[in-house]
């Protein structure tokens, strides 16, 4: 992926605040947790251009996203959600 498409980038250690509530993908939001990573002191780490098979894991409660797709080209993504089965 091309830095122009928007590379993925994570608030380091927002995980370990746990569940933030459930907040549907918007511009509030995204203005919500941003003011949030601030007020915590997250630093933002941000992910290098990706091709085609690279991957990236994170833990499910880190804060991450990706900032607009500048080109005219359609940023393809694939998510897997992998959770443990039974008691934990």
């Amino acid at each position: 992926m091309y830095p122009r498409m928007g590379a993925m980038r994570f608030a380091s250690g927002s995980h370990l605040e746990g569940y933030l509530g459930d907040m549907p993908i918007s511009d509030d939001s995204e203005q919500k947790f941003e003011a949030f990573i601030r007020s915590r002191g997250f630093s933002i780490v941000a992910e290098v251009a990706m091709n085609a098979g690279d991957a990236t894991f994170h833990y499910g409660w880190t804060l991450h996203g990706a900032p607009a797709n500048a080109t005219d080209r359609t940023r393809e993504v694939m998510t897997v959600i992998w959770y443990a089965d039974g008691p934990g």
